[in-house]
């Protein structure tokens, strides 16, 4: 406030440090860092010299931060240093009380800084933030801030399971850093503000993270549906088509609620009896639908007090996402189970011919505050903000002491005490005939007396029919004109004398009660009559001049017109409003113009289901022969686009007509009703069959309202109509579909509908009969049982449905009662006997393997690991993404660390049994975490020996290791068993820490051994310890949830290989993940027919122009329809290639089983789920549509045949284990061998004085072969262990052969990586004994969902 600026510094500016250690480790001398504080000039101030990069700084240790200048800080020093000091020194600095204090706007559910819990330094408490001026702070270390604050949480937090539910959660409804800005712009924020999502809502209702997540601008940019904007919206403006992004649309079904297939409460597929396939949740028809839901999503502005890099101006990675009524997209949206969003919705008709329902229980008030502006309703902002046109608004005032303004003033004694938002807890009465209140049937803005304190009232959510009979002009004052149903409240009144066209006078303020007063078209006839005057054409004028009216909101006039159907080639409908002939074409509202390109999907009947036709015809006939039965259907051609336009007929018929309907028969009507209780005028009859009916005289009719509980425990009220519309008339040829309803007006949009869209449609999801079985599952597989039953499926589908969960050994119940209670959900999946029974422990397909982060950190927590006192923060060493496959805010994709549906290739996959974590239960990744974990027993957490940790002298003296030395870590574990523990005291209490005591006794005598055999040898009973930990690590009861018995024998070593001396040859199968646009990478040149001139059509400016197409290449002798193709330009390197007959293309290959496949029969044709990544890249690696070798990929099919032929083959893929590798049953190629794109590591390399060698003192023996009795789980780590530490020296020996030309980059990304190790293993094949190769790696980042063009051309 008083115009002083801040200065943005280093965090270590003003930091007070111990320099001792630096002064001798300083490359140039210690002369260079004494000059400061002995020179003949002391400063005490340390310069870091401009000429140095900051990340010496950060990297270099040899310094300890004592705090910050000005702090008082207790030190321990030597009596010596005492004694020299001449007076007791103390710094002083202002208590944290005296600290000012400014107010800042916060997020929804931030919280206030504790200034009493952070630390002053980088490490000890401090956290940087990256703002749009630039950093002070190394990237590594803004990078590393996130994960240390997750693993102080984890570590130290007392809400454990709260945490670890939060941690499944974020496994489930992902973020991935490489697809959101604020992971390159180093930023922390946004992460853990998007994770606190989970946490908040760990113990709470799943609907309430569907919507957080829904509206998270973190999820908005990384599936790509911020800024995304209506086909309509963008058409107006640019005049160019567009569809909206159908990433979220996808991703939220497959992966966040309900997945790919239908379910019963207990998880099993639900088959179709017919074909024997499983049948789908959804089709491409229900993601086109759903995309136009997220249309209208944009960030919020900028603002103070949050972490903020972004490069655009308008992004606030923080906030939720605002919605923009404009550019979202207003036509009916046909979702799942073939339900619109709106059905079972009231009609908006029925709400404004309800008695005052703003007084009704339930009746939702917002705050405004001092402004009258409405935040969720439309009105000229002028209304508010200008003096002058403010005193021409007449506002609605609640009466003081009437009973709404109790309510809302929330307050005593003559004073209020407004809330954000007020729900009516009760009906209220109104019968004060002078209250204004009393008189209307619907407010916008109310003020509070005479406070000046105004709410806005929310009408709740309601539907309104696409096509009405008997529709009334509209007209704006822009001169606007659209067709409005009668019977909805949406326009104002303006009234004329009797048989004449012109307002009879300038002010309606008689006939209205408020500014902006809407009403159906007979409250508008009777509020003129009342006057004596008659619903007019033409509009008052003095609004007009005094800025008064809403220019953009219609007025009822007597103008008739109608609603027509356009109908294009694939049978989607779009609304177009007949006006009469002399309204301009340029002044009806372009959403329902003629030339609209607002196309929806409707449920067409058939012949038999066709309504007052005497001739009905199904839709597929009339697409079969379009322009003939356009005409048959009495329908003119559409001049914009040649479609054919239809007048149509509304036919409302009694839907039920049976006395006694069942729940599910009532379920099926489409149109929901105002709840009928209140109603003094309706009775209710028990009609049997769980079914009540309201009615005004008991008896069934069109108006008779019916009662239920569906399965999920909801009650729902229905109306017995049936609304269809038929196109050509009663003794004509017709086609009929159902009366789409659609939730937001096509002409004036209010945000309030908006958002009560959004919310109609993610109960769609919510409460699909899939969500609670797909989110049992999801759950516990995170919580280790990656195959539960059915019956425990069924549990905690259960308790979520329900609410709650009874736990009958306790008799404690959890949960609130509500459906999609996560408490509930979590309480049954950890209270149930499947969940807690020892005994399942031994069933061999029990059970989990861990996951490979969480291993790691309970080994820290089990052994009581403690950070030193002056780092109190862990930050780690290595990206463990790439390390060990796993690390908080490094899910690699949408599909987090590893599929739920993943198979292993070995017994787990045989027995056709799901283990996620196998997925990154890799050679490489094992021998790695095993490294990590032995260095963190051994050192603490350093980085000697492969550790994670960062040493105080950066792994500069590893040479000086020693097993249980831990002074160059900065934490350690402080687990001891004391000193009379006995070894089998020591080895008990270990096993019960590290395996739950799931070790049986043979392997218990082998630890007791090696503590003994420890303390002969070097009589250190920490030591003794270390080596038994070290063992128990190596176990595959650490790494699993269930026993193993290894006691057939050692594992047979690998059979060494003999040199081959045939010709080499290799194929490197390279996966563009994401999908990339081969559209714009091969393109038709010259060509028969007119498909050139078809993708120009169809590709408009994202495909490449003809001076583009420069690159051609000959396909003259192919059987191709075109002579010449075009290469993206940027592809000279691969034309070169195909010029020379080294390169060639598959063209028109793909998943369909057949020729006559389409997009209205595929679901029938193929069992290939067709709009779902994983399904699509799997099936591109693995190329057998036919399914004719189940389970083997294209590269292990064709390894095979190769070594069927006699030839030497070897299959390795980089990182990660793939499908297209995979052999086919009884193969006798070898299995393929996982090698790190950074090469190998070896096993436990250690200090020379360490004796005890894990991998070959127990290791190997507490991995022996095992019976088919034991774990799988265990057999799966058990032989990725003993065998990834035998593939990695033989792997290591050989790429340390092997060298690199000089052409090859040295800092190249992750694909020159790889293709690096490819190089050399390519080179020491010979040496391996293989004349043939198979290679496999991948390249992320090929999902485009926007500038596709653009990205394309950066990825080529």
């Amino acid at each position: 406030n008083d115009g002083s600026c801040y200065q943005n510094v280093h965090p270590s500016e003003m930091q007070v440090y111990d320099f001792t250690e630096w002064v001798n480790l300083h490359p140039n001398g210690p002369a260079n860092i004494r000059q400061f504080s002995l020179g003949n000039n002391p400063t005490f101030q340390l310069q870091f010299p401009a000429s140095h990069n900051m990340d010496r700084w950060e990297t270099n240790g040899g310094r300890i931060s004592l705090g910050r200048l000005g702090e008082t800080v207790t030190l321990t020093l030597p009596k010596s240093i005492v004694e020299n000091l001449d007076t007791p020194t103390t710094i002083t600095n202002p208590s944290i009380e005296s600290v000012p204090r400014g107010i800042a706007c916060g997020s929804p559910n931030e919280v206030a800084n504790d200034l009493m819990l952070g630390g002053s330094s980088l490490g000890r408490g401090a956290f940087d933030a990256a703002t749009v001026r630039g950093k002070t702070t190394n990237d590594s270390i803004l990078d590393a801030q996130k994960l240390s604050v997750w693993m102080e949480i984890a570590l130290k937090a007392p809400d454990q399971l709260r945490q670890r539910v939060a941690w499944a959660l974020a496994q489930l409804l992902v973020i991935t850093p490489s697809a959101v800005e604020a992971a390159q712009r180093r930023m922390t924020e946004a992460f853990v503000a998007y994770y606190d999502i989970f946490v908040r809502h760990a113990f709470g209702n799943y609907r309430n993270i569907l919507k957080e997540v829904t509206y998270s601008p973190m999820m908005g940019e990384m599936l790509s549906y911020v800024n995304s904007k209506s086909t309509a919206y963008i058409w107006q403006q640019e005049q160019r088509l567009e569809y909206a992004d159908e990433n979220f649309a996808r991703e939220i079904m497959q992966l966040f609620s309900i997945g790919l297939h239908m379910m019963h409460s207990n998880g099993t597929e639900v088959v179709d009896p017919d074909t024997g396939t499983f049948v789908r949740t959804y089709t491409n028809d229900e993601i086109s639908e759903y995309a136009k839901l997220y249309t209208g999503f944009e960030p919020r502005q900028r603002r103070g007090n949050i972490e903020d890099r972004m490069r655009q101006a308008n992004m606030n990675p923080i906030d939720p996402m605002k919605l923009n009524a404009q550019t979202h997209d207003r036509t009916p949206k046909l979702g799942l189970n073939g339900q619109y969003i709106g059905d079972g919705l009231p009609l908006c008709s029925d709400i404004a011919s309800q008695q005052q329902l703003f007084l009704k229980a339930g009746a939702t008030y917002r705050l405004l505050g001092k402004s009258s502006l409405p935040q969720m309703l439309t009105e000229p902002t002028s209304w508010s903000s200008d003096d002058s046109v403010r005193s021409n608004i007449d506002r609605l005032s609640v009466t003081e002491g009437s009973q709404l303004h109790q309510k809302l003033c929330g307050g005593s004694g003559g004073s209020c005490s407004f809330k954000g938002v007020v729900t009516l807890d009760q009906d209220l009465a109104c019968n004060d005939a002078n209250d204004p209140v009393c008189s209307i049937n619907e407010p916008r803005v109310v003020e509070i007396g005479s406070s000046g304190v105004f709410y806005e009232y929310v009408r709740p959510p309601c539907a309104r029919m696409s096509f009405y009979p008997n529709g009334r002009l509209m007209r704006t004052h822009q001169n606007r004109f659209h067709c409005e149903d009668p019977s909805v409240a949406e326009g104002a009144v303006a009234c004329c004398q009797s048989g004449n066209g012109n307002a009879a006078v300038n002010s309606i303020s008689t006939m209205i009660h408020f500014s902006g007063e809407r009403m159906a078209f007979s409250d508008a006839v009777s509020a003129c009559e009342t006057e004596g005057l008659d619903v007019c054409l033409d509009l008052p004028t003095d609004c007009v001049f005094s800025n008064s009216c809403d220019s953009s909101v219609g007025q009822w006039t007597r103008g008739q017109c109608s609603v027509l159907a356009k109908i294009d080639v694939e049978g989607r409908v779009a609304v177009v409003h007949s006006l009469p002939q002399q309204v301009p074409n340029a002044n009806i509202d372009p959403n329902i113009r003629q030339d609209t390109k607002s196309f929806f999907q409707v449920q067409w009947l058939d012949e038999n289901d066709a309504s007052g036709g005497s001739q009905p015809m199904s839709i597929g006939d009339f697409l079969a022969n379009y322009e003939a039965q356009c005409a048959n259907l009495g329908c003119q051609r559409d001049s914009s686009d040649n479609l054919c336009l239809c007048s149509t007929t509304r036919i409302d018929t009694q839907a039920i007509q049976d006395s006694s309907p069942s729940t599910s028969e009532v379920l099926q009507l489409r149109v929901g009703a105002v709840d009928p209780r209140s109603n003094s005028d309706m009775i209710r009859t028990d009609l049997g069959n769980g079914v009540a009916m309201y009615s005004t005289d008991g008896s069934l009719t069109m108006d008779s309202i019916f009662e239920v509980i569906d399965s999920n425990g909801i009650t729902q009220w229905r109306r017995n109509i049936k609304s269809t519309v038929r196109i050509g008339s009663t003794n004509s040829p017709s086609i009929s579909f159902r009366n789409a309803p659609h939730m937001i007006s096509f002409t004036h949009p209010e945000l309030r509908d908006v958002h009560h869209e959004v919310d109609a449609a993610l109960d769609h999801y919510f409460y699909h009969q899939n969500m609670a079985p797909f989110l049992a599952i999801r759950m516990a597989q995170r919580f280790g049982i990656s195959n539960p039953s059915p019956r425990y499926v069924h549990v905690m589908s259960k308790a979520f449905r329900e609410g709650k969960y009874l736990d009958g050994s306790s008799g404690k119940s959890f949960g609130g009662g509500i459906y999609g209670d996560m408490g509930a959900l979590v309480a049954a999946m950890l209270l149930d006997r499947e969940a807690r029974s020892y005994i399942l422990d031994k069933d061999p397909a029990h059970g989990a393997m861990f996951e490979p982060f969480l291993r790691y950190l309970r080994l820290m927590r089990s052994l009581e690991f403690e950070m030193d006192e002056q780092n109190p923060f862990i930050t780690f060493a290595q990206d463990l993404q790439l390390s060990i496959g796993q690390a908080p805010y490094e899910m690699p994709s949408v599909f987090s660390f590893f599929l739920p549906e993943y198979k292993s290739q070995d017994d787990l996959g045989d027995a056709d049994l799901v283990c996620p974590e196998c997925q990154v239960l890799t050679g490489p990744k094992v021998v790695t975490l095993m490294n990590a974990m032995l260095s963190l027993i051994k050192f603490g957490f350093d980085q000697a020996y492969g550790g994670f940790g960062r040493g105080t002298d950066n792994g500069r003296r590893i040479d000086q290791r020693v097993v249980g030395n831990t002074g160059f870590a900065l934490g350690e574990n402080m687990y001891s068993p004391g000193s009379s523990a006995t070894a089998a005291d020591v080895v008990n209490e270990l096993s019960t820490l590290l395996t739950s005591g799931r070790l049986d006794s043979n392997k218990s005598t082998l630890l007791r051994r090696v503590y003994r055999e420890t303390m002969q040898q070097t009589g250190d009973r920490n030591v003794a310890m270390i080596n038994v930990q070290q063992s128990i690590i190596a176990s595959p009861e650490f790494h699993t949830n269930s026993i193993s018995d290894n006691n057939l024998g050692t594992r047979p070593a690998p059979v060494a290989s003999t040199p081959s001396d045939k010709e080499y040859k290799a194929v490197i199968f390279v996966m563009l993940e994401g999908g990339y646009d081969s559209f714009n990478m091969l393109v038709p040149h010259q060509c028969s027919g007119n498909l050139v001139e078809q993708y120009e059509s169809e590709r408009g400016a994202i495909g490449l122009t003809d001076q583009e197409r420069r690159l051609v290449i000959d396909a003259a002798s192919s059987s191709q329809p075109c002579s010449q193709f075009a290469l993206h330009p940027d592809l000279p390197i691969v034309h070169d290639l195909y010029e020379d007959g080294d390169l060639a293309f598959f063209a028109n290959t793909g998943v369909f089983a057949s020729s006559s496949m389409d997009k209205s029969n595929y679901f029938a044709e193929t069992p290939i789920q067709l709009f779902a990544h994983n399904s699509m890249q799997r099936e591109t690696k693995v190329m057998d549509v036919f399914d004719e070798s189940s389970g083997s990929g294209v590269l292990g099919r064709l390894a095979d045949v190769l070594t069927k032929k006699g030839y030497a083959t070897n299959s390795i893929t980089l990182d990660n284990p793939t499908e297209t590798l995979a052999a086919p049953a009884n193969s006798e190629s070898p299995d393929p061998v996982i090698v790190s794109q950074f090469g190998a590591q070896s096993f436990n390399e250690k200090p020379a004085t360490e004796i005890f060698d894990v991998h070959n003192d127990i290791g190997k023996k507490l991995n022996d072969q095992s019976d088919n009795y034991s774990s799988m789980f265990g057999e799966s780590w058990s032989r990725s262990f003993v065998g990834g530490v035998d593939e990695a020296e033989q792997i290591k020996a050989q790429l340390d052969s092997a060298a690199l030309g000089d052409h090859w980059p040295t800092n190249g990304n992750g694909l020159t990586r790889k293709l690096g190790v490819v190089s050399k293993m390519i080179q020491v094949q010979p040496s391996r004994g293989t004349d043939r190769g198979m290679f496999y790696t991948s390249l992320g980042g090929w999902d485009h969902h926007r500038l596709v063009k653009q990205n394309l051309q950066a990825k080529f």
